[in-house]
């Protein structure tokens, strides 16, 4: 008997201590369940992309745990309702039709897949719906949509800041190969675009399929070309793999690629392998977050760290801390947080917002918040700034 009265009062405790949001103007504040605000997720949690679809979630989670640390949104706790796109389109589409129609959603964080974010685009622009992504396909920003947005970097940036390099390197050729999907596509296109300006010879132009595991006829149309370097463009799965296989095959150079280095995969499947790898991306992830590249960064791997017992899978978990904080910004100065539009004009006005991804600016209305890209290398295991003298004192080793 005795045991059940303590039982119960537990609970009781329990139940008391999680009706409590945390301090504001140092008094405590209750959050309002009931009248919670909602953020929408379609995200692929099953599948070839389920890794980092997990990692987004966590990160918008883990901004939403700090809003309602601090009291939530006036006094009303933020929420987080997720469905699994199964990292289709149509998945995606459905899922955001639910969360809008049948969920009553305020706002929607949607995928890094970047064909998902255009398709559901068409749903949330006729609901009047904040929708922001962070995938990098350049194809779904800067063309007129109201309320679709960019968390992360356009993927042109990297690629821009990439070629640049090559060019600062004395790089006058690349072989190219890239995965064939709208991600993929928009990269191609960007790739090229950006070694035409700079008369940068594409001495190989390769396509493979997403889920490949064997490269080795693309790899051995990117040897037989004879290029400076490789040049690569794809998911960071695949990268990992497509490197690794490129050093089996007797390619000791540079590679160059575009995000797909800023992933965990480069260590545990590349491994030694990844040596040589330079990339532009907004984030990286180290092996662990003492080597992180900022003090925000390091603080966000600790605790991500101590909740899963594990580092980051890919740098998708930055950006969807990154998405979560800035859909938050939006709704803490909308004026009226239950009015799709005034969410969406108080996010066009975020104007100097420091994450981790860079100093944020939505108020250009294309759908950008980021004008740069950061420039990284493996060297020794380890993710480096990149720069001329980290090349050659790789080379020389």
């Amino acid at each position: 008997m005795k045991r059940i009265v303590l039982l119960v009062l537990s609970l009781a405790l329990l139940v008391s201590l999680s009706a409590c949001g945390g301090k504001n103007n140092g008094g405590e504040v209750q959050l309002d369940d009931k009248n919670a605000i909602k953020i929408g997720c379609y995200m692929p949690l099953t599948g070839s992309n389920a890794g980092s679809g997990e990692c987004e979630v966590r990160g918008i989670q883990m901004a939403i745990d700090e809003v309602n640390a601090a009291g939530g949104i006036n006094g009303r706790k933020v929420i987080l309702v997720t469905y699994d796109s199964t990292g289709t389109t149509e998945g995606a589409t459905k899922a955001a039709t639910r969360l809008i129609e049948e969920d009553k959603v305020n706002v929607i964080a949607g995928s890094f897949l970047s064909s998902s974010v255009l398709a559901v685009s068409d749903i949330t622009e006729k609901a009047h719906v904040l929708h922001v992504g962070t995938g990098t396909g350049a194809t779904w920003t800067g063309i007129g949509l109201d309320y679709t947005y960019r968390a992360t970097a356009n993927g042109n940036l990297p690629v821009e800041t990439m070629a640049d390099e090559l060019v600062e390197c004395g790089m006058n050729s690349i072989a190219l190969l890239s995965v064939a999907s709208e991600y993929g596509q928009s990269g191609h296109d960007a790739v090229l675009a950006a070694c035409k300006d700079r008369n940068i010879e594409v001495k190989a132009d390769v396509i493979y399929q997403t889920g490949d595991t064997d490269f080795t006829g693309a790899i051995t149309k990117i040897l037989n070309a004879k290029a400076d370097t490789v040049a690569l463009y794809g998911l960071g799965n695949e990268m990992a793999l497509i490197i690794k296989q490129l050093r089996q095959n007797g390619y000791e150079d540079l590679v160059f690629t575009i995000e797909g280095g800023a992933n965990s995969e480069m260590f545990t499947v590349a491994g030694s392998a990844s040596n040589g790898l330079a990339f532009a991306a907004a984030y990286v992830v180290p092996a662990s977050p003492e080597e992180a590249a900022t003090e925000m960064m390091k603080n966000l791997l600790e605790k991500y760290k101590k909740d899963f017992k594990e580092m980051p899978y890919s740098d998708v978990f930055y950006r969807g801390y990154d998405q979560g904080r800035l859909i938050l910004e939006a709704m803490q100065h909308a004026e009226n947080i239950d009015d799709g539009e005034s969410i969406m004009k108080a996010f066009r006005a975020i104007s100097g917002m420091e994450l981790l991804g860079g100093n944020f600016d939505f108020t250009s209305g294309t759908g950008d918040g980021l004008t740069q890209a950061n420039k990284w290398m493996i060297l020794d295991g380890k993710i480096q700034v990149f720069s001329k003298d980290a090349l050659a004192s790789w080379r020389n080793k």
